[in-house]
């Protein structure tokens, strides 16, 4: 199934005590199913650009558009909104320790998550969510289905995540950070998970990471954001011959092992790319 999403200038602001603070910039951009990557420092606007997708979070959204697969997001009201999150769109957030009920089970938030998307007897909700969670590199699904968050490791608790919001097959998938607390072995099995939801469902995938690399070498193009803005788009293969001084500032400050240096190149920035961005 399709799973397009477009977006035309979206403005994103929170409101203090000196005024209203922009976090996200006049940022548009469509994608359809493919693997889109999101990089930049932290307070680029990538977290906040992705919960506005899903209309949360305090921050007031302005966008002269923003539709997914023919649905006008803006448009919906907040019940419609709700029964769209998680069963069409679903996104992984980069904390699963505030995400996760402390009261509930593991398992009974992923049965949860998956009976309402779906009609399934408790029994058969519980084995599909012992199987993912089996899938995202826990060893014993059975006892963390059982436990609670706060019984659970960072790493754990991230694959517990995982496993709740792919569970009910969304359209598009939001994963924020989402391999930052795994170690490359689990880090490498949840790639291959998502990236056969990608291939077998047509699933869109959001990727947000600081991890060039990595973005480089999963997803298939990428977006690089600055200060609320976009900066650069290029396909993933050729983020390496990206021309923006940001993006090649990015690349510059990567540490290397096969090219030992003292100190990492500053990124120099200019004003400029806050005001006028391509």
């Amino acid at each position: 199934m399709s799973a397009p999403l477009r977006v035309e200038d979206m403005n994103v602001s929170f409101e203090g005590p000196l005024g209203a603070t922009r976090a996200v910039r006049g940022v548009s951009f469509a994608m359809n199913r493919e693997r889109l990557g999101i990089v930049g420092e932290s307070g680029s606007g990538k977290s906040t650009l992705a919960r506005a997708l899903l209309r949360l979070g305090p921050g007031r959204v302005d966008c002269r558009a923003m539709t997914f697969d023919g649905i006008d997001l803006l448009d919906l009201s907040a019940s419609a909104m709700r029964a769209l999150r998680g069963r069409r769109i679903a996104m992984i957030p980069q904390d699963p320790a505030i995400a996760l009920n402390p009261v509930m089970t593991v398992g009974r938030q992923i049965v949860e998550a998956c009976r309402a998307s779906e009609r399934v007897a408790w029994r058969g909700a519980k084995e599909k969510a012992e199987a993912l969670l089996e899938r995202v590199g826990i060893r014993d699904p059975e006892r963390i289905f059982r436990a609670y968050p706060h019984e659970l490791s960072g790493g754990m608790a991230q694959r517990a995540m995982i496993a709740m919001m792919v569970i009910a097959g969304p359209d598009l998938l939001i994963a924020d950070e989402p391999t930052s607390a795994l170690d490359l072995s689990v880090r490498h099995r949840v790639l291959t998970m998502l990236d056969e939801l990608v291939t077998e469902r047509g699933m869109g995938l959001i990727f947000i990471s600081h991890d060039l690399d990595l973005i480089a070498s999963f997803c298939d193009r990428i977006i690089v954001m600055y200060g609320g803005r976009i900066l650069e788009t290029c396909a993933a293969g050729e983020l390496d011959r990206a021309t923006h001084p940001y993006t090649r500032g990015l690349l510059a400050a990567r540490p290397r092992l096969e090219e030992p240096r003292r100190l990492l190149p500053a990124l120099e920035r200019d004003p400029a790319w806050l005001e006028d961005a391509p």
